[in-house]
């Protein structure tokens, strides 16, 4: 699976933050919060997103753009590689 780019990153991360069940941000507003220009530029990024497996866009409703549940398929290694390592100390055993 290929890595996300720095524009993909940001418009998967506004994602992650504004869509929910009832709402869904339109190009514009996305655009908006991404510093993307245009909406040719947030089809785009949506696009790539969309063959790399982070979201799906519906054509049967307004505003159709969902996001992919991580624990589906393709996107876990990513997710996994994106995770900050944490050090835990353990007293004691382990087994």
């Amino acid at each position: 699976m290929t890595s996300l780019s720095p524009r993909d990153a940001k418009v998967l991360t506004y994602l992650r933050k504004a869509v929910t069940d009832e709402f869904c941000p339109n190009y514009r507003q996305i655009g908006a919060a991404t510093g993307l220009l245009s909406t040719s530029q947030v089809h785009g990024a949506l696009e790539s997103l969309k063959a790399k497996g982070w979201v799906r866009v519906t054509s049967d409703r307004r505003r159709g753009i969902e996001l992919a549940d991580p624990l589906a398929g393709k996107p876990t290694a990513e997710l996994v590689a994106m995770r900050k390592r944490i050090d835990v100390i353990l007293a004691g055993r382990v087994y």
